[in-house]
């Protein structure tokens, strides 16, 4: 009898061990995805001796031409540059508002002849550097409401892009001296001419945060509307999705409409009571997807960036503060990820999940 119970309570005990790894099996198989296997980060952390004390960080990017990571320091007027296992190499920059002087810097790029390009917001210009970080050209920027939000970017052959709203499109390209090659990309709104200062507001409303990937393909989505638009490298629209009807979407949306009711009657002037909605936080692109993080959601969105698809897959850096913090990030590089911890300060880099 005592071995009959033993048996018994063996054979139930062993049943129960392979429910319970027969459930994490199937679990794991339905929620394997991206989130899942970010992994193996090491953190770089910022204090007086080490010349890593980062204030008010707007940028981080990975340069696939010398394998560097540059991270946009505004608050210390400066980039600093560290190698693929952030590593400190060094940085440059200063307050001030000449040649390779900064003024809350809001974003960089590259081009393959190691020139580094500057959104300089502060001094609302762009500036090129060479890979000494030595001045090279400039060039102002008029749409200071969408510059200072969108940043810039570079293609394979050097050109430059700006989100120019007021220039009656979306997009203009310029060459490396300032001169305007070509504009693309249709505007949502224009206000009517009789506001007052009309090209502001419709800069501002027209603000997006955009990226490219190795094909020079335009992902761009909108601050101020639940949209997101792919253009070719010729400047065709691919497509146009509409989230609006994402939770996180009409969430945002309802507390615009919250605020706007709590703005003062007694202020009319459109400038000063001009909201954006903050749609989004950021965007990046790689070979594979396009990602996209929300205003008020602390994951990070993956879209099918050949058609637009939103993805059953979700970004959960795997890091003890979840990826709440993480609002400027870079997935171009083929093997990692490249983020900015600004709760705790720190440029992290992840491994991808298919390496």
């Amino acid at each position: 009898m005592k071995y009959k119970l033993t048996l018994a309570l063996a054979s139930s005990i062993l049943i129960i061990v392979l429910i319970f790894i027969t459930w994490n099996v199937f679990k794991d198989k339905e929620s394997t995805s991206v989130q899942n296997n970010i992994k193996n980060f090491v953190s770089v952390t910022g204090t007086d001796e080490d010349e890593l004390w980062f204030y008010r960080v707007n940028s981080v990017k990975y340069n696939k031409y010398d394998n560097n990571v540059y991270v946009v320091d505004s608050g210390n007027y400066r980039i600093v540059v560290l190698d693929s296992d952030l590593n400190y190499i060094t940085d440059f920059g200063r307050e001030g508002q000449g040649p390779s002087d900064f003024k809350n810097p809001k974003d960089i790029a590259f081009d393959k002849k190691g020139n580094i390009v500057v959104a300089d917001r502060g001094n609302n210009r762009i500036q090129i550097l060479n890979k000494d970080f030595k001045y090279v050209s400039g060039f102002r920027i008029k749409d200071i409401a969408s510059f200072s939000q969108s940043g810039v970017l570079t293609d394979s052959q050097g050109r430059i892009y700006i989100n120019a709203p007021s220039n009656k499109s979306l997009i203009t390209v310029f060459d490396i001296e300032g001169n305007e090659i070509t504009n693309f990309g249709e505007i949502i709104t224009e206000i009517p001419a009789a506001t007052k200062d009309p090209g502001a507001i419709t800069a501002a409303d027209n603000a997006v945060k955009f990226a490219i990937d190795g094909d020079d393909n335009i992902y761009c989505a909108f601050f101020n509307y639940p949209v997101i638009r792919k253009y070719d490298n010729n400047f065709k629209l691919k497509f146009e999705i509409n989230y609006e009807n994402l939770s996180v979407a009409k969430s945002i949306k309802k507390r615009y409409e919250r605020i706007e009711k709590e703005k003062p009657s007694s202020v009319n002037n459109l400038m000063i009571t001009y909201r954006p909605k903050a749609y989004v936080k950021n965007i990046s692109a790689d070979d594979h997807y396009l990602y996209l993080k929300f205003g008020m959601d602390d994951v990070i969105y993956v879209f099918d960036k050949y058609n637009g698809d939103l993805l059953d897959e979700r970004v959960d850096f795997k890091y003890e503060r979840g990826a709440k913090y993480f609002d400027c990030f870079d997935f171009s590089s083929n093997n990692f990820i490249y983020a900015f911890n600004r709760k705790d300060m720190c440029v992290v880099k992840f491994k991808k999940w298919n390496c």
